[in-house]
């Protein structure tokens, strides 16, 4: 997926045909709570091509920007930054994952390295996310867990 040049229908299509279990949403792509977050297929590609071009790290799966981070391969994972309550790395089934709680509630999974050595440290990016949203816990203890869900704020339907 080209982050540059994404339009509103590829960023569609790349979301009916991703990783979405209801097939409400493979029917109705438009009502995908990233869209819902963050204002419809067109602004969020929009969002999208605007900091495409401020990357800070790219594993040509996980891509995060000054802005936000996206994994590649599924694209209703885009979440800006500032957005986060939660971040931290987790192990599993072989490979290293950044996982992130939104506003909304939402857990996203971002691979970070999968069967391969990373050069790039997995706590520089939580750093990162960190500067973006202070108020951002970077553990997933009980007590932060408790604080993601007490923060939460409903998603408009």
């Amino acid at each position: 997926m080209e982050l540059k040049t994404i339009t509103a229908a590829e960023l569609l299509a790349a979301v009916q045909s991703g990783k979405l279990f209801f097939s409400k949403l493979k029917r109705h792509p438009e009502q995908a709570s990233v869209f819902r977050k963050y204002g419809g297929p067109e602004k969020t590609a929009e969002l999208i091509r605007q900091g495409s071009s401020d990357v800070f790290f790219d594993n040509c799966a996980l891509c995060m920007t000054n802005e936000y981070l996206i994994d590649r391969d599924a694209p209703e994972t885009f979440l800006l930054l500032k957005d986060a309550l939660a971040a931290y790395g987790e192990m599993r089934g072989g490979g290293e994952y950044l996982v992130v709680h939104d506003r909304w509630g939402e857990q996203l999974r971002y691979p970070f390295s999968v069967g391969q050595k990373q050069v790039f440290k997995l706590g520089i990016l939580i750093d990162k996310i960190r500067r973006a949203a202070p108020d951002c816990r970077t553990s997933h203890r009980p007590e932060d867990l408790e604080y993601v869900r007490k923060h939460t704020v409903p998603l408009e339907e």
